[in-house]
């Protein structure tokens, strides 16, 4: 019950994120297809926790291994995206490779994002 909880404290944040508009005035998603690549994002986001809570009493070494993976990924995950955002706002032609990679690095920084929450949360509630 406490990894659903601290999966819907997960995607209520990406909501408040998403509906405040922090993220689009930081620049990390565009206007037009905030909503949907928020949404693909979190979707996958859920499935990695849910995988990742799975493997973890199946194999708890791989699954710590890969929550450490998701939490180095996070930081290069935001990075890449900003960048490529910048890059493609200030191209004079619009540069469709940078366009790809911001649209698909979004997704995967929502993803780690709601990962990362969903799978650390319930530790921290755990102790307190």
């Amino acid at each position: 019950m406490i990894r659903i909880i601290a999966l819907a404290v997960a995607l209520g944040l990406v909501l408040i994120l998403h509906l405040s508009g922090v993220i689009k005035s930081q620049g990390l998603s565009h206007p037009f297809w905030h909503v949907q690549a928020t949404m693909i994002g979190a979707g996958i986001g859920v499935a990695l926790t849910v995988g990742l809570c799975w493997l973890g009493g199946r194999a708890p070494g791989v699954a710590r291994a890969l929550r450490w993976l998701c939490m180095l990924g996070l930081p290069v995950a935001l990075a890449v995206t900003w960048y490529a955002a910048q890059y493609f706002i200030n191209s004079a032609d619009y540069e469709p490779f940078a366009g790809k990679v911001w649209y698909l690095g979004y997704h995967a920084t929502v993803a780690l994002f709601v990962t990362l929450i969903g799978t650390y949360l319930p530790r921290f509630m755990s102790r307190a």
